[in-house]
């Protein structure tokens, strides 16, 4: 088994299993749940990488579509916590190949809402997380090289990134469902040896159960 697979499988269990701890913390406390998938895109900012054939100087991610599932619990009235899993089909430089790369982001993030103790119907809040970007190529045992492609991303490769941001969501519009959406920027301090950041923003329904 490959280093990045392995790299990559530790650091998921890692999050993983601190997500579970708290949820099972705040599970005798009857807390509410939430449930929001999600569809948006990112813009990524120009980076410089090191050391790579077929990526210029100054180049930049295409801008395309994301998708993910966010699951979260209250630990108290104003304070939530939350898993995110987040895929984007297609991460490639921009005027180059496609080469079939796949990413996987995946975070735990912590929100703050403004509405305090006082549960509305609409709640702005801001949020801080931390996680990873893993990479994927699509049948890559089975590949053969692409002149003029780029030789990153590459597959199995893991990055560590935070993310940060704000947004709003309303709360139980139509029975247990609403709508949220959110902007946040998306840093990877160390992506093949530059920083990479990108601004994503997303919007999707929500589902709440239980009470706080």
């Amino acid at each position: 088994m490959c280093i990045g697979k392995i790299r990559r499988r530790l650091i998921i269990r890692g999050t993983l299993l601190i997500a579970i701890a708290l949820i099972a913390c705040s599970a005798f406390a009857q807390p509410q749940v939430e449930f929001h998938p999600y569809v948006g895109g990112f813009a990524a900012q120009d980076f410089k990488p090191a050391q790579t054939n077929g990526i210029s100087n100054n180049s930049s991610f295409k801008k395309e579509g994301l998708y993910g599932l966010r699951f979260g619990v209250y630990m108290i009235d104003f304070m939530q916590v939350d898993l995110n899993y987040a895929y984007i089909n297609h991460f490639t430089i921009k005027d180059a190949p496609d080469t079939g790369t796949r990413a996987y982001i995946w975070d735990i993030n912590g929100y703050y809402s403004f509405n305090g103790y006082a549960v509305k119907k609409v709640e702005p809040f801001i949020t801080l997380g931390a996680g990873g970007l893993s990479t994927g190529l699509h049948d890559a045992s089975n590949r053969t090289p692409i002149p003029g492609a780029p030789d990153r991303p590459k597959d199995n490769d893991t990055f560590f990134q935070f993310c940060y941001g704000a947004g709003f969501k309303t709360i139980r519009t139509l029975g247990p469902m609403g709508f949220r959406t959110d902007i946040r920027g998306r840093t990877m301090p160390n992506f093949y040896g530059s920083s990479l950041t990108w601004v994503e923003l997303t919007a999707g329904i929500n589902f709440i159960f239980g009470e706080r």
